[in-house]
């Protein structure tokens, strides 16, 4: 379950300076 979370905020991190 965790591993989730993590994987979601890493692509959360990764897309937000994208803009």
């Amino acid at each position: 379950m965790m591993k989730q979370v993590i994987i979601l905020v890493i692509l959360l991190v990764i897309s937000l300076p994208a803009y």
